[in-house]
């Protein structure tokens, strides 16, 4: 973890540095992610899933009679990928650099300039569902990518471009198949009216409150409709319960609650709109519990964007900061507590080939 921390803390100093240009900043932001980009493109035994990921590029490029089957969890575009890259190491170049050119591109589009050192420190301090699952979980990290850089695609009404998108990401993850559309029509909501805000707030509260076995019930039908690869985490689900903790509910509809209100009667820029409006979903994804499904972590970094252009809005100093420390004190405990503390943390020695 001792990686981890210093990548953190010259990620901050460099965003730290003064800069008065658009293109100053677009400067300062590769050289930021510049380190990120070395620290996943030249991981090793990096996360739980390291050894499968490489066993699936072995077993493609080992296996003379190796036939693709779609029943199977491996997506076509993950098994292209693989092909193509002479080696795995060259896989883990290739996927670094995405995610690295991702996140290059988002904060320079729907981060404003005056906080990015607030929000460079948001994204480490949620590092669990960013950094450490962008270089752990690497199919559903390539459709995260392709998610976030289609944002412009939904600002500009691109229906044609964004749904090429959403099926270049769900050769490489299905669950791109519930994203894609749910972001697109979110995206059509205007204003925050009286009535919209008291919509959300009764919307999050009762998703909370509503008993787990009817959200199982339905949820579960819905998903076994498109697909059976969904059956362990459903079953799993089952055995667990809701398993997210009063802290979670409560401090996930209050943030909603904050954005919603505050944004009530403002004018709104349509990348500001957008932004607010998708990154709602990822504070209501964790009301679900273990139906989540890693909706939270697909959007993580637009909810985080969410709470800067929250925080740059609201006029109240006393509002303002207590949303973003709500959010940071639930991320500190969700990262520092639960994630650091998991039984099956497989992060405590990070071996990179340039330190070695």
């Amino acid at each position: 973890m001792t990686l981890y921390y210093i990548l953190w803390g010259i990620s901050m100093v460099i965003m730290a540095l003064p800069i008065n240009t658009r293109k100053g900043y677009k400067r300062q932001i590769i050289c930021c992610f510049l380190p990120l980009f070395l620290f996943g493109a030249f991981r090793v035994d990096f996360g739980n899933d390291y050894a499968a990921y490489e066993h699936i590029f072995q077993m493609i490029h080992n296996t003379a009679q190796f036939q693709y089957d779609p029943n199977e969890r491996i997506e076509f575009g993950y098994l292209l990928l693989n092909f193509l890259c002479p080696s795995f190491r060259w896989l883990l170049i290739i996927t670094s650099a995405l995610v690295s050119i991702t996140y290059i591109s988002f904060f320079y589009n729907y981060i404003p300039q005056k906080y990015r050192l607030l929000a460079i420190f948001l994204l480490y301090l949620s590092g669990n569902n960013t950094v450490f699952f962008m270089f752990s979980g690497i199919r559903n990290s390539i459709a995260i990518c392709i998610l976030l850089l289609s944002i412009p695609l939904v600002q500009h009404r691109k229906l044609l471009w964004y749904c090429a998108a959403m099926l270049l990401a769900m050769s490489f993850h299905v669950t791109a198949v519930f994203v894609f559309p749910l972001v697109y029509a979110i995206s059509y909501f205007k204003n925050f009216t009286k009535n919209s805000v008291f919509i959300i707030i009764a919307a999050a509260v009762v998703l909370w409150f509503l008993p787990f076995e009817v959200l199982l019930e339905h949820l579960g039908n819905l998903i076994s409709l498109y697909s059976n690869k969904y059956e362990t985490y459903l079953f799993q689900a089952e055995e667990i319960g809701k398993g997210a903790s009063m802290l979670v509910g409560f401090s996930n509809i209050i943030i909603i609650s904050i954005i919603s209100i505050t944004m009530r009667g403002q004018v709104l820029s349509d990348a500001q709109r957008i932004i607010l409006v998708i990154g709602l979903i990822g504070f209501f994804a964790p009301l679900l519990g273990t139906l989540d499904f890693r909706l939270s972590i697909f959007f993580s970094l637009i909810s985080i964007s969410s709470i800067i252009v929250a925080f740059q809005i609201i006029r109240n100093v006393v509002i303002r900061w207590f949303l973003v420390g709500l959010f940071a004190a639930y991320r500190t405990y969700s990262f520092f507590i639960i994630f650091l503390n998991n039984p099956y943390f497989s992060y405590d020695h990070i071996h990179n080939l340039l330190l070695e």
